[in-house]
């Protein structure tokens, strides 16, 4: 049996190197992506058989204390100690014959494999919750000036703007202005990335906006439109007591505490990231929107209503006027993307072939921003060449812009990152638990960093995946927050190739048979009850609100999580956990809010 294991661990090596090789590669073929497919879930049965063998040699040790001495801590040694566990043994010939063929199958596929656009899997219909706050994320704000400047003196003034029919990174109409009584609305319009949050947040940051609004309030939206949640949180900005009690309040109730709290105040507020809601037509949304508006009409004369969206549809529901925010002019692209490429460009070519990049990326700051940080400490013409010649033509693709940047990473930096796809948009990321995730899944390698804890090295990979931008640091006040960009979600999730799957929407799509880890919100774990969850190695649940969904984790559930490595329940407000857990042999990191049973 030692003699099996260190040959099957041998195979698993050579069958990874093919697989990493792979994964670095845009496979198009149908058949290379299945047979990478098969070569992926040969490896987890793999792992699981040594995990199991380390299973047992842990537990033996606590169970034969006296014989510990003797055991040496390695699956290979267990093999001479457990001649009479048939099943396992049997378990063992099985994977090896397994690894075996797919061993050949990895010989040729690493003979035939080529370089060609990734069979990516398409983005899920349903868009995932992004969460922003009014703390801007970058200390540097390049560009923005005369937007910021129109749009304050607007608030401030209700100073009419004429329109621009130029090219230029404003477009103001006035066409539609609404004035409903006390209060006015207006809504910067642009696509994904190109900086609407950031100007709103300069705005509401603005000392002239500071000093004209008796209370700023900002309430980020998203896609799941939730006019109870919605509400509540604007009556806890306008709301002097920060203790005020709103659970049992139904909504014509939080209605009439709104208006009452709201009346005698002049106010802004922020309505950041709103969409149209596809499922209803264009009259049940504007009745929406005015339900929740409604109680504001009779605020003090002044107060506005600030409005960011990716579709000028809103500003028409809303009925608002609208500015139309387009990429940066190139004087402030090229400045944003010296910067952040932080280095003295070594020669005019290099100079050269940076600004015609910098034309290519049509002004996005997300795009220059990132392009800038990936070209960071690059100083060959080829690498530089191979960003201008790369298809990303398209200013609309955000994916096809950010990947060469994905791709640049080392791979153990690149499954780290397609693992945060498992966060929701706008989710604050507690590196230390991450760091945890990444080691119980083995992504952490500390070979040749002696001097390095696992922990140590996880805060390595993490540090630097926040300065190529791939994380963005949030300072509010004396707090630190990190969180992914949109579009990094976006690209995360793009680039896991269906790995991960993070589940927003109620309804469940079938899970593909190669999903690993799984992200799903408390209220939908009832679609996991019909589910085959055999190879899955992460299940992290989640909460929607900041109320107790009192949904539990059943023995159903947890009775199929025979692989499991990474399991955080938080989002489920138990009194206890099922015991079932105790059964499950890879456990490694475990995430409660109540007790754990006896024997965890």
């Amino acid at each position: 049996m030692v003699s099996d294991l260190k040959n099957l661990e041998a195979t698993l090596m050579e069958v990874l190197l093919v697989v990493d090789e792979a994964e670095r590669r845009h496979l198009k073929d149908r058949n290379q992506v299945a047979l990478l497919c098969q070569m992926r879930e040969a490896v987890c049965d793999t792992e699981d058989v040594l995990d199991k063998f380390d299973y047992k040699l842990i537990r033996e040790k606590v169970e034969h204390q006296s014989m510990a001495r003797s055991i040496v801590a390695s699956s290979l040694s267990l093999g001479k100690r457990l001649v009479g566990l048939d099943k396992l043994r049997s378990e063992l010939h099985m994977v090896i014959k397994s690894m075996a063929r797919v061993k050949s199958c990895a010989e040729m596929f690493a003979s035939v494999m080529a370089v060609e656009s990734t069979n990516s899997i398409k983005p899920s219909d349903c868009v995932g919750t992004r969460v922003t706050g009014s703390f801007p994320r970058e200390g540097t704000i390049f560009g923005r000036k005369e937007e910021v400047d129109e749009l304050v003196s607007w608030l401030l003034h209700r100073r009419n703007i004429n329109p621009s029919n130029d090219e230029g990174s404003f477009t103001i109409q006035l066409h539609s202005i609404h004035s409903k009584k006390n209060i006015e609305l207006h809504s910067i319009v642009g696509i994904g990335g190109i900086g609407k949050t950031t100007v709103a947040q300069s705005i509401y940051n603005d000392q002239r906006i500071v000093n004209a609004f008796d209370k700023r309030m900002w309430v980020s939206v998203s896609h799941n439109f939730d006019k109870i949640n919605l509400i509540k949180e604007i009556i806890a900005h306008a709301s002097d007591d920060k203790n005020i009690k709103l659970i049992h309040f139904n909504f014509n109730m939080l209605q009439e505490e709104l208006q009452r709290i709201i009346s005698n105040k002049k106010f802004l507020l922020v309505l950041d990231d709103v969409w149209y809601d596809e499922s209803y037509g264009e009259h049940i949304n504007r009745e929406k929107w005015w339900e929740l508006i409604a109680p504001m009409e009779n605020a003090v004369a002044g107060s506005k209503i600030l409005v960011t969206t990716r579709m000028e549809l809103v500003a028409k529901v809303l009925d608002s006027s609208r500015s139309f925010l387009h990429g940066l002019g190139q004087d402030d692209s090229w400045a944003l993307f010296r910067h952040c490429h932080n280095s003295i460009l070594s020669s005019s070519t290099l100079e050269s072939i940076g600004m015609q990049i910098v034309r290519k990326l049509n002004g996005s700051p997300l795009a220059l921003n990132v392009i800038g940080r990936h070209l960071y400490g690059r100083h060959k013409v080829a690498e530089w060449n191979e960003v201008l010649h790369s298809n990303i033509l398209n200013s609309d693709d955000m994916l096809t812009i950010l990947r060469p940047s994905y791709e640049g990473l080392p791979v153990h930096l690149q499954r780290c990152f397609s693992y945060c796809s498992l966060f929701p948009k706008g989710y604050h990321i507690d590196p230390e638990k991450l760091i945890y995730m990444w080691i119980a899944q083995d992504f952490i390698d500390t070979k040749g960093s002696t001097n390095k804890s696992l922990k140590d090295s996880g805060r390595s990979y993490f540090d630097e995946l926040l300065s190529r931008s791939f994380f963005q640091m949030l300072k509010p006040g004396s707090e630190t927050f990190y969180v992914m960009h949109d579009i990094m979600s976006d690209l995360a999730l793009h680039v896991s190739q269906g790995e991960c799957l993070r589940v927003e929407c109620e309804s469940m799509e079938p899970m593909p048979l190669y999903t690993q880890h799984l992200s799903i919100y408390s209220e939908n774990l009832e679609n996991l009850v019909n589910c085959d969850l055999p190879k899955l190695r992460s299940l992290i649940v989640l909460n929607k609100s900041w109320f107790c969904s009192k949904i539990c984790l059943n023995h159903a559930i947890l009775g199929k999580l025979k692989s499991v490595r990474v399991l955080d329940i938080t989002g489920c407000c138990l009194e206890q956990l099922p015991d079932a857990v105790n059964r499950l042999i890879h456990l490694r990191y475990l995430v409660s809010l109540m007790l754990f049973p006896k024997g965890i």
